[in-house]
């Protein structure tokens, strides 16, 4: 009995030693083979506009300046460097093959430890409970640009002394006095009239047209019809109706209706995901999320107050907006968000956003303003780009 007590206890002792030992070499070997896929994702997308075998190289040469569990990683050129087009509104992203690989906006690699590589990792006490090795597969994806700008798929128009410009929110809060070159721009018509002005770039779609009076300024400019234009994925709601953190929103809340008085209310909730078939924030009030949020719209949006993320940082806030919306932000309301809606139609008359807008109807009226948040965006002319991980 003492011999079968002993057995038992030993088996259980190896299984704990195990757990305990070879469980964290595992993932500490995960997290080694984490930061080779991230470096060799940021360097395969640096380097692509020097074409796919320029990025395929330079992927393999970062990955391989790592080591995981003492040993140098090493990269399949054609099976762990993959090419994509990357959609980051939606998070989706679409495998791109042969030559259609040099147009890729992203680029992900996946580093393996496997046996069927012939080379996993290797457990010191799980072999004695026979299990002597563990796959472990880490992957990166790295992508070029944060947003496009401000676009109406449909069309784009400015009235008045409505204006458009661009700052970043890295460098602090937005100025106009500081204001920088942003990107508007139509996937088909473009409407320019009264006394409007962008500071920066304005491109209409191949198959629109541009409508411009003579009091408008566009400068520095270009001004021009654009050959090809974007594909916008539609806003899909999934299960986000019936499972969401509404129960986080503990004030001015009435089901999937969000309202804020009129009496300069300011409310802070915490960061999630949030689903409205009303959305109202009236004059003088502010609502902030504590931390990154998305907010699904189907329905109509009124903001005449404030809504942001902590310290004004427009990447922190999406707003999702579904066919069914309607966006207005009107007499002095402000957005600091990145605001996706390819189906819905978004208003500044009067009001201000700070981040990037896309929507069918993008319009600007009366003093509305639109500050395109340049922190890893690409612009369609001249503009530069970020490379950022995002998955």
């Amino acid at each position: 009995m003492a011999i079968v007590w002993m057995m038992i206890v030993w088996a259980v002792m190896i299984g704990i030693a195990s757990f305990a030992v070879d469980y964290g070499r595992v993932q500490l070997a995960k997290t080694e083979l984490l930061v080779a896929a991230d470096a060799a994702s940021r360097a395969a997308i640096g380097a692509l506009p020097g074409g796919v075998t320029a990025a395929q190289d330079a992927a393999i040469e970062l990955a391989g300046k790592n080591r995981c569990d003492g040993i140098a990683v090493v990269l399949k050129r054609n099976e762990d460097v993959e090419f994509l087009n990357y959609d980051r509104y939606s998070g989706v992203s679409t495998a791109l093959n042969g030559s259609a690989r040099a147009g890729a906006n992203a680029v992900r690699v996946t580093v393996r430890r496997t046996s069927a590589r012939g080379n996993p990792v290797k457990l010191l006490f799980g072999a004695v409970i026979g299990k002597s090795e563990c796959d472990v597969v880490s992957r990166s994806t790295a992508a070029i640009g944060g947003n496009p700008g401000y676009l109406g798929v449909s069309l784009t128009r400015m009235f008045d002394n409505s204006r458009f410009d661009a700052y970043n929110s890295f460098a602090g809060p937005y100025s106009s006095g500081s204001a920088t070159s942003g990107n508007l721009l139509s996937n088909e018509d473009m409407e320019l009239h009264d006394s409007a002005r962008v500071v920066g770039e304005a491109h209409w779609g191949p198959g629109g047209t541009l409508k411009k009076d003579s009091g408008i300024t566009v400068s520095p400019g270009p001004l021009t019809q654009i050959n090809t234009v974007g594909t916008w994925t539609p806003v899909a709601l999934g299960s986000v109706a019936s499972v969401n953190d509404n129960s986080q929103i503990t004030l001015y809340r009435a089901g999937t209706k969000f309202k804020m008085p009129k009496s300069g209310a300011t409310a802070t909730f915490p960061g999630g995901t949030y689903y409205f078939t009303d959305f109202e924030v009236t004059p003088g009030s502010v609502v902030t999320f504590s931390g990154p949020t998305t907010i699904f719209i189907d329905g109509n949006a009124a903001i005449e107050g404030v809504v942001t993320a902590p310290s004004q940082r427009p990447y922190m806030l999406k707003i999702k907006l579904t066919a069914k919306s309607k966006c207005e932000i009107n007499n002095g309301g402000k957005v600091y968000a990145h605001i996706y809606g390819p189906e819905a139609d978004v208003h500044h008359h009067g009001g201000e956003s700070f981040g990037s807008v896309v929507s069918d109807l993008l319009c600007f009226r009366e003093t509305g303003k639109g500050h395109q948040d340049t922190e890893g965006s690409t612009s369609v002319g001249s503009g530069s780009s970020r490379i950022q991980v995002v998955k």
